[in-house]
């Protein structure tokens, strides 16, 4: 456990993430403290609101700038996004970057935060 997290998703799907991901998910500061008191015996991390599609995505993302993902500032200057960010950007829908925020809300990842509301915004824009 000590190189890794086990995240059980909405969907019963178990999640294995590196130990590297506390860095960005801050819900994991107060979790960790209770793993290293014995307090959640089975060392996994019940995610009851988030389906293993939504957490693969964002830890890829993670993963991709490891684990040290930068937040998205506004105005948007186009030449500071990837093109990973943008092949993220272009596959949400609308509806999808809603609620993939309110997943990143509850893990506490604002980078991932912030480029969904990049995704919404430049959707807007070409309404």
């Amino acid at each position: 456990m000590d190189n890794e997290f086990k995240f059980l998703t909405s969907d019963q799907q178990i999640i294995i993430a590196p130990y590297a991901i506390k860095k960005v998910f801050g819900i994991l500061d107060n979790i960790k403290n209770n793993i290293d008191n014995n307090e959640n015996k089975d060392n996994l991390i019940k995610l009851e609101d988030i389906k293993s599609d939504q957490l693969k995505l964002i830890l890829d993302y993670c993963h991709y700038y490891d684990y040290n993902p930068k937040i998205i500032t506004y105005p948007i200057n186009k030449e500071e996004l990837t093109e990973f960010d943008i092949e993220i950007i272009k596959s949400l829908s609308f509806d999808k970057a809603i609620y993939l925020i309110i997943v990143a809300n509850k893990l506490k990842c604002p980078a991932f935060v912030s480029l969904c509301n990049v995704s919404i915004a430049l959707s807007i824009k070409s309404i």
